[in-house]
């Protein structure tokens, strides 16, 4: 089942939409459908993303040093 929806944008905006719909062979309705049909997809893989960042934030990263630095923080901000 489809349902009719009203979207309002620019009409400079619309014009160069129906262009690049025309160019692509469809329709902008059909160009705006599929782009909203594409949404979840994006949603779950951005969730996929970020929880991924966040394990490897919360195990950390390899700096070679195994948690204990061969520098101090005096070596770090020395001016030369």
């Amino acid at each position: 089942m489809t349902t009719n929806i009203t979207v309002r944008v620019d009409a400079g905006l619309a014009k160069q939409a129906k262009i690049i719909a025309a160019q692509n062979g469809t329709s902008l309705s059909a160009m705006v459908a599929d782009w909203l049909s594409s949404l979840p997809g994006r949603t779950s893989e951005y969730e996929k993303a970020r929880k991924r960042d966040e394990k490897l934030m919360e195990k950390g990263l390899n700096l070679g040093v195994y948690g204990k630095p061969t520098w101090t923080r005096e070596e770090l901000h020395e001016r030369r």
